[in-house]
């Protein structure tokens, strides 16, 4: 292979590269109409209403400047991946969205039902969020499963740290499908795996407004201003 044609192969790919990174970065339209669809770790059980990461989300982009309106949020504390999807369904939903988010799974993993159910049921997910904004990828983001395993109720579990391996492999296949579709991965596990009190809500097993703070923090880390 020459010199000049291996250059140009080079370039071509860090290219493509470039473009990937640019896609994988969460696109903020002005006025930012959020709906934020997931389970207890969205609508934020036991914290407070505007505790949430969702509206601490939308707090932190009106702060800077850009224009924002409440968010929508579709969730409740023990869904699953097939529970979401007959929401959305069932809602009647406005279609102009410009900002969606999806954080799902952990009710598959903890209610032991088949992982072939995620990885076929994600993609319908992704779907149906794709139709309330559009047909926009560029306005759509996956939230990883944070990891209970660290929570008291968590230690508590007869499973243990098999819940913490699990809990990989759904996030694995959430982030993979969210790179084959070129749309923002925000890795929020990492920060739960830490034993601090404060991160955890006083029922000893969902995050805290604090926790969800550093989520926020990890998002507006992903937006592309």
């Amino acid at each position: 292979m020459s010199f000049k044609f291996s250059y140009i192969i080079t370039i071509a790919l860090l290219f493509v590269s470039s473009a990937l990174c640019m896609a994988q970065k969460i696109t903020l339209k002005s006025p930012v109409k959020f709906l934020a669809l997931g389970d207890s770790y969205t609508i934020g059980e036991s914290v407070g209403a505007k505790e949430n990461w969702p509206h601490q989300f939308i707090d932190s982009i009106n702060a800077s400047g850009i224009e924002a309106e409440n968010p929508v949020v579709l969730a409740t504390t023990g869904w699953r991946t097939d529970d979401l999807m007959n929401a959305i369904n069932d809602s009647h939903l406005a279609s102009n969205f410009n900002l969606v988010s999806i954080s799902i799974g952990v009710n598959n993993q903890y209610q032991g039902k088949p992982f072939s159910l995620f990885e076929t049921e994600l993609p319908v997910l992704f779907g149906q969020a794709l139709r309330h904004c559009n047909n926009d990828t560029t306005s759509i983001f996956f939230v990883s499963i944070p990891d209970y395993y660290f929570t008291p109720f968590g230690l508590s579990s007869k499973k243990g740290k098999t819940n913490s391996t699990e809990l990989d492999q759904y996030n694995t296949f959430m982030n993979q499908f969210a790179e084959k579709m070129h749309v923002p991965f925000i890795d929020v596990t990492s920060i739960s795996r830490n034993r601090d009190e404060h991160l955890t809500a006083k029922d000893g097993l969902h995050p805290s407004a604090f926790q969800y703070s550093k989520w926020v923090s990890e998002m507006l880390k992903s937006i592309k201003w």
